[in-house]
C-alpha cells in the first residue's frame, strides 16, 4: 500500500506490484485496458477450481503450509491453523494480507460468520484438511 503511495506522486494511474510469492496490489488497468489477470498459486488450485482471479483496485494474498509448514498459530491455543491454506481479496495489500492469514486461523464456520459481517468488499477462500478429502470455503467472486 506504501508503494502504491509512491505511484501517485508519479501519477501512475495503472500498476501491479508484486509482493513475492503472497501478495499482488492492482491498480487501474492491465496491459490489455482489463482487469489485471493474476494467478491464484498453491497446491490447492485443483479442488477448489480457482487458478486465476481479475484485480482492479484490490489486492490478492495467500497464506498456507505448503512452503514454510505449518508456521501459523491461533493465538489463543498455541496449536497450529486448522485451515492449510487460504486466499483472500481485499481493496488493500494490508487487508488482504491480515484477512488471508486470519482464515487460516479460524474454523470454516467462524470464517463464514466473519466474511458474512465484513461485505461484499471481500472474497476468500479458505482449504481444510477433512481426513482423506479437502474441505473448502469460497465466499465472494473469483
Amino acid at each position: 500500500d506504501k508503494a502504491m503511495c509512491h505511484l501517485d506522486e508519479w501519477e501512475i494511474s495503472n500498476a501491479l506490484l508484486s509482493s513475492g510469492t503472497s501478495s499482488v496490489l492492482a491498480r487501474g488497468s492491465g496491459p490489455d485496458g482489463q482487469s489485471w489477470l493474476v494467478g491464484v498459486s498453491g497446491d490447492y488450485r485443483d479442488e477448489t477450481g480457482v487458478r486465476s482471479t481479475l484485480l482492479q483496485n484490490a489486492s490478492l494474498s495467500g497464506s498456507g503450509t505448503a512452503v514454510k509448514g505449518e508456521h501459523i498459530k491461533d493465538p489463543h491455543s498455541g496449536e497450529s491453523a486448522p485451515a492449510i491454506a487460504s486466499w483472500a481479496k481485499a481493496p488493500t495489500a494490508a487487508w488482504s494480507e491480515v484477512i488471508s492469514t486470519t482464515m487460516m486461523i479460524m474454523s470454516k464456520p467462524e470464517a463464514e460468520d466473519f466474511l458474512k459481517q465484513h461485505g461484499p468488499d471481500i472474497s476468500a477462500i479458505a482449504v481444510y484438511p477433512s481426513g482423506l478429502q479437502i474441505n473448502y470455503l469460497i465466499h465472494g467472486s473469483w
